[in-house]
């Protein structure tokens, strides 16, 4: 049997040889990323407390257009007012309804019109990525300025 002290086993790359042609079995895949608009600029919130943002997912687009809608409020103090998945097939429009909260349709009763601050964390082949747009205004229908705001559960209502 011949020796084998010195010799490297055939498995071995050592510093001098060329690097081999083998792909690494963690080869990541290319990122497809969904083409979509979101619209309007100006969105009219109703009594029901709904903020409908269109989305339109573009017939180009490589995959569906699947992902979060989040409404951050522009001006400070900052708050977040609600947030809504969304999922549109390609070369179609849908809407993602966002249910404010209670404290956001009290801010938008009070002045009337809000300027909002958009992110969408937008779901491709490989991760999540997270876009910000930019800022939309939210304005008060007059059915939502007459309306009175629901009592919240913790407080105690008392009728004469």
């Amino acid at each position: 049997p011949a020796s084998l002290q010195g010799s490297t086993p055939p498995t071995a790359i050592s510093p001098t040889s060329p690097p081999t042609a083998q792909t690494p079995p963690n080869v990541p895949k290319t990122q497809l990323v969904p083409r979509m608009i979101l619209g309007p600029r100006t969105v009219m919130v109703g009594v029901n407390g709904l903020a409908k943002m269109q989305v339109n997912c573009q017939k180009v687009s490589p995959i569906v257009c699947a992902g979060t809608v989040e409404l951050e409020r522009a001006a400070k103090p900052l708050l977040k007012l609600g947030k809504k998945t969304f999922s549109v097939k390609k070369g179609t429009k849908a809407f993602a309804s966002i249910k404010l909260s209670a404290r956001a349709l009290s801010i938008l009763r009070k002045s009337k019109t809000m300027r909002v601050k958009v992110t969408v964390l937008v779901k491709t082949n490989t991760k999540t990525i997270k876009a910000s747009p930019g800022t939309i205004t939210l304005k008060a229908t007059t059915a939502l300025m007459k309306s009175k705001p629901k009592p919240s559960p913790t407080q105690v209502v008392v009728d004469p």
